[in-house]
């Protein structure tokens, strides 16, 4: 197994004990999102000679990434909004996440079992990975209804891939961070719309600002892709 990948999951179990540690606050269970999803990005790539073991690994880096998706979404959306909503909601949504996190501590076997498959995995990844992810944002960016999370998924698979060269372009990191954020803001929105659906605040001036927000940035998404993928191109025509 290639040393890229080797520390790519040592981070993840890292910042899996750490959390458990730290009985995952939210910037514990973020760290552990973001360490594996960048694993995951790497894995896209990836040509093993045990397509058995790829896809078992693969899976269960899916399934953990997934356990924490609602959690790091309440968090996000709580932190905006916790001050603005109704007590009884916010408990409701506080006692949700606990039941969330305690389903955890059983990760710890499923980090066993990821442990003992990587050693079987020998392969290498595919150098043209660049090129891939790049075409993969163009093709998001031309569809009639462009989908802001799939676009959002592709621009960090790329961001993620340069940031392990050596040496990478400052300028087109700084911009894909800016798209990436911009992006997420857009997710965050979209999100926050199903917990105020989810906690039945239909008629909160919060729900409202929400909306205007989302919809600004969405304007400014739409308007702005254009001059972002004529940068790309022509950094990498």
């Amino acid at each position: 197994m290639d040393k890229t990948l080797i520390h790519l999951l040592e981070k993840v179990e890292k910042k899996y004990d750490l959390g458990m540690r730290e009985e995952w606050v939210p910037e514990a269970v973020h760290a552990y999102r973001v360490a594996i999803r960048k694993t995951r990005s790497y894995l896209k790539f990836w040509h093993s000679d045990s397509k058995g073991t790829d896809k078992q690994v693969k899976n269960r880096l899916v399934f953990l990434q997934r356990q924490t998706a609602l959690v790091r979404e309440w968090d996000v959306f709580i932190e905006i909004f916790g001050e603005a909503i109704d007590e009884k909601s916010v408990e409701k949504g506080r006692f949700s996440r606990l039941l969330m996190i305690d389903g955890f501590k059983y990760a710890a076997g499923f980090w066993d079992e990821i442990d003992q498959l990587a050693l079987r995995m020998n392969g290498e990844a595919d150098n043209q990975r660049e090129e891939k992810l790049r075409k993969q944002i163009f093709c998001e960016s031309e569809a009639e209804y462009v989908d802001w999370h799939r676009l959002r998924i592709r621009i960090k698979g790329y961001r993620y891939t340069l940031e392990q060269k050596a040496v990478a372009d400052k300028e087109i990191l700084v911009l894909l961070k800016e798209w990436q954020d911009l992006l997420g803001l857009i997710q965050d929105g979209l999100t926050n719309r199903k917990w105020f659906d989810w906690l039945e605040e239909k008629d909160a001036m919060v729900r409202h600002a929400n909306e205007d927000v989302l919809q600004e940035n969405l304007r400014k998404a739409k308007s702005r892709l254009p001059d972002f993928i004529e940068k790309l191109q022509r950094k990498h025509p």
